[in-house]
């Protein structure tokens, strides 16, 4: 099963984008150098510590710069200055932005009682429905894009054989 197996979220069954396919929009990494040396990305920061109390100075500098510029072309705004600016002005971006960058962890996939009952009860019966070859749908409502039923049916498919 891949992510093109699933359907979009309006429930077509147009093809999700891959992560790979998403951060592409984002533009590539920037190695860390270039950042520390972007005057606009370091103000950026402080500002978001100084009016939100949100320190990432801690993060990844790449992989937080990919998520604030992934917010910065869906905003069709240039530079970490100007993203700064667009942020004074548009204030209600501050929580698009966090939760762009901000990963929230459920818990669905770390229980293992709900893994057994899917691997012993609820995947067999789908399985015994199926032809061999046939394509094997799943949506998991514990994932906000469905994507995560991916990554799990690839990881049911293994333990099944």
């Amino acid at each position: 099963m891949s992510a093109s197996d699933l359907p979009g979220e309006d429930g077509s069954q147009a093809p999700l984008r891959s992560d790979a396919e998403l951060s592409d929009r984002a533009g590539p990494s920037t190695p860390e150098s270039e950042l520390a040396a972007d005057a606009g990305w370091s103000r950026l920061l402080d500002y978001l510590l100084n009016t939100r109390g949100f320190d990432f100075r801690g993060y990844k500098a790449p992989g937080l710069a990919r998520r604030v510029r992934k917010r910065m072309a869906e905003a069709r705004v240039d530079g970490f200055a100007e993203y700064q600016d667009f942020l004074e002005v548009h204030p209600e971006e501050f929580a698009t932005l966090f939760d762009t960058i901000l990963i929230n962890v459920t818990t669905f996939f770390r229980d293992p009682e709900a893994w057994e009952v899917i691997r012993n009860t609820i995947l067999p019966r789908v399985v015994a429905t199926k032809s061999v070859g046939e394509p094997i749908r799943i949506w998991s409502a514990g994932c906000a894009s469905g994507r995560g039923g991916v990554y799990a049916g690839d990881g049911a498919r293994r333990d099944a054989g």
